[in-house]
């Protein structure tokens, strides 16, 4: 895909320019959006269970029911990690793993092993090559070891802090905080931000930070190994290679003509 159509697919990447004719509300609700991913809007809570009410029920001698009352209590916080873990519906919907390459399946399960350790993985590639597919089946993996995760694009990351300048009560640090504090940071489609001295900050500033408490991170971007590493710097290098590495998806597009 070319830089022009990428760009025309994303509402948040137009929303930046002013020559395309957005409404202030159009704006505000592109904003309010990326607050929300941040955690600057608290989520709604998830509704308190049933469960637990029965679980007063039970006799300390009936182990088959308690068993029963936790795995339900149990999937009921996965559910409310998934459900806060910003995924785009698309990402949500089931797919053919049957079409997948066996180096995407490896992959998967490497990382999925290393949850909870500090890594820090670049996945790059073409467009359709399964690289957010990826990053959602290991977000469900976390959610299911009952770990925080969060779904970003770069664009939505930095509309985020850049609003925060303009609220009195939120300041930068409230938003690097609010996506720093999960398991796991996936930060998708990095190619789709400005090249400028503040980004190139701040996403320093998260990456290091999430270094440093050994939180796990994916970052995602339509770029090859080259032009990644020309542009990340020698500290976000560092990290990479010493935490997790490059994936490169070469493999052909797996999206098939409408829809089949």
């Amino acid at each position: 895909m070319t830089t022009q159509s990428a760009q025309s697919s994303n509402p948040l990447k137009l929303a930046t320019e002013p020559s395309t004719g957005l409404s202030d509300k159009q704006l505000r609700q592109a904003t309010e959006n990326a607050k929300k991913r941040a955690g600057i809007v608290v989520p709604p809570k998830v509704p308190e269970s049933t469960v637990g009410q029965q679980t007063r029920k039970f006799r300390p001698s009936d182990p088959v029911a308690l068993e029963r009352c936790k795995d339900a209590a149990t999937q009921q916080r996965v559910t409310g990690l998934l459900s806060q873990a910003s995924l785009p519906r698309r990402l949500r919907q089931t797919v053919d793993y049957d079409r997948e390459p066996e180096a995407l399946r490896e992959w998967r399960g490497k990382i999925v092993n290393r949850l909870g350790t500090g890594f820090m993985y670049v996945i790059l590639g073409d467009n359709g090559t399964g690289k957010s597919r990826l990053a959602a089946d290991v977000i469900a993996a976390a959610c299911r070891q009952e770990r925080s995760a969060m779904y970003v694009t770069a664009l939505d990351l930095f509309l985020c802090v850049r609003e925060a300048q303009k609220l009195p009560t939120t300041s930068e640090r409230d938003v690097l905080y609010g996506f720093g504090r999960h398991s796991l940071l996936v930060v998708d489609e990095i190619e789709n931000r400005g090249d400028t001295a503040f980004e190139d900050r701040m996403l320093r500033h998260i990456i290091d930070d999430r270094y440093a408490e050994m939180r796990d991170t994916l970052l995602i971007g339509n770029r090859t190994r080259n032009e990644f590493l020309k542009d990340c710097g020698a500290s976000v290098k560092s990290r990479l290679l010493e935490t997790g590495g490059i994936i490169e998806c070469k493999w052909d597009s797996l999206r098939v003509a409408g829809g089949g």
